[in-house]
């Protein structure tokens, strides 16, 4: 029984001599789109507010905090596409395949978005999924689910959300080709898909919260998920008004199998155990913060021969428009052969390693929850240990 990130670190990592064969069952592969039958779309606006900026200034906006501004199906159907959008089309036997804007391991695409809403013009107060494939919403519960959420979230934010987008994944679709090391592509891949999140909403000047910290279970039901094939991972809020006073006794209902039945993505599903054994070892809150020292960096073997303060703000030469760069992204790797400059690499950290919280301030998560190693080749730098300005670590 894993219990533990370790014990699941260990339990599936490669070892040259210890890997088998696994052929991939292509008439079994995954269906990469969620449907759910018998429930009518709600289709999306095309046309939106534009979106201006180059992607460095994006990058380096703060998220200041306050209330979001009144929004209206145009607004949440731009920062949908922002979020997660079909980027290509390449020609498949019997059906063509879409690349999108959020890098997968596979291009298997495990994440999915819900977004639960009260108050935005155009649409009913309610739970919807998220299409990204007709770029449409189905509804799933209609009511403001507001208070509920709030109440659900650790620490309790400080007004009710405006909108909150939870991001699950779907075991089986990266399972089908990684097995029991699944579970470390499904954190990249929704990480991939919250970061577009995190970008939308600097773009746009609307602030927002992240939470990894809810109980799971309630969530799950609420979402109307069959936790044994699709679980829900993070969750992010638009703070709106209306001050949370404690949790909002609301009866969920128990959503129908139909609906619980569209986490199903293959005829034949295989149940890996350590993925759900990982997932269930990350479910109990840990509530609390402040300044936690990990030892992360003794337990990897390295030891700084001293510390070097941050050398200050750098530029990118030529930058691109934020929403160029984010259209133009794929589901495959585009590496470029060519020389990265000093100046480049610390603009990277620097976008890297900065607290998406600005003057707010706090934190969902435990500070310094991680630290941030890379391998220099030929790049004029003598920095081995780096102390930024929010106090994490490189």
């Amino acid at each position: 029984m894993i219990k533990t990130a370790s014990q699941y670190h260990h339990h599936s990592s490669y070892e040259r001599h210890r890997i088998g064969g696994h052929y991939l069952d292509w008439q079994n592969q995954p269906a990469v789109y969620k449907e759910y039958p018998g429930i009518d779309p709600v289709r999306l606006p095309a046309k939106t507010p534009t979106v201006k900026g180059k992607l460095p200034s994006v990058l380096n906006e703060t998220n200041t905090g306050g209330m979001a501004p009144p929004l209206s199906v145009e607004d949440l159907s731009l920062i949908l596409r922002l979020t997660h959008s079909l980027t290509a089309r390449a020609g498949r036997p019997g059906e063509d395949f879409y690349y999108r804007s959020a890098a997968s391991a596979g291009a298997l695409y495990p994440t999915e978005i819900y977004t639960a809403i009260r108050g935005v013009r155009g649409l009913d107060d309610g739970l919807y999924y998220f299409s990204i494939r007709g770029h449409a919403l189905y509804p799933l519960r209609i009511d403001d689910l507001s208070g509920y959420i709030a109440g659900l979230i650790f620490p309790p934010p400080e007004s009710l959300p405006l909108i909150t987008f939870f991001f699950t994944v779907i075991f089986f679709r990266s399972a089908w080709k990684y097995r029991d090391r699944a579970y470390r592509y499904h954190l990249l891949d929704t990480g991939h898909v919250i970061e577009n999140l995190t970008l939308a909403a600097k773009s746009l000047g609307i602030p927002f919260d992240l939470s990894y910290d809810f109980d799971d279970g309630k969530i799950n039901h609420l979402l109307g998920l069959d936790q044994k094939k699709e679980v829900s991972l993070a969750l992010a809020h638009l703070p709106g008004a209306g001050p949370v006073s404690g949790f909002w006794k609301k009866e969920i209902h128990e959503l129908s199998e139909r609906i619980k039945n569209a986490s199903i993505v293959s005829k034949r599903e295989t149940d890996y155990p350590a993925i759900g054994e990982i997932h269930r070892a990350s479910e109990p809150v840990i509530s609390g913060g402040g300044d936690r020292d990990h030892g992360m960096l003794d337990g990897l073997g390295i030891t700084p021969s001293g510390l070097e303060g941050w050398p200050g703000t750098f530029g990118i030469t030529n930058p691109t428009d934020y929403p160029e760069c984010l259209f133009r992204r794929r589901s495959s790797r585009n590496f470029i052969k060519g020389v990265l400059e000093r100046a480049e690499l610390f603009a990277f950290l620097d976008a890297l390693c900065s607290d998406f919280h600005g003057e707010r301030g706090r934190r969902s998560i435990p500070d310094r929850p991680l630290c941030v190693g890379f391998l220099a080749n030929h790049i004029p730098v003598s920095y081995t240990h780096l102390t930024l300005p929010t106090n994490r670590e490189v």
